[in-house]
């Protein structure tokens, strides 16, 4: 039974990881056009 709990436990982390690395992944971009603007002055 401690066992499945922290198979369960180690699969939503993994999942939440993933997530967190891909929303902060779309995010980047985003960031990097506004420095790019910010530098032109606008």
């Amino acid at each position: 039974m401690l066992a499945i709990s922290f198979m369960k436990l180690i699969l939503v982390a993994s999942v939440a990881f993933i997530a967190y690395r891909v929303s902060s992944t779309e995010r980047m971009p985003m960031a990097m056009n506004r420095s790019r603007l910010r530098l032109n002055g606008a």
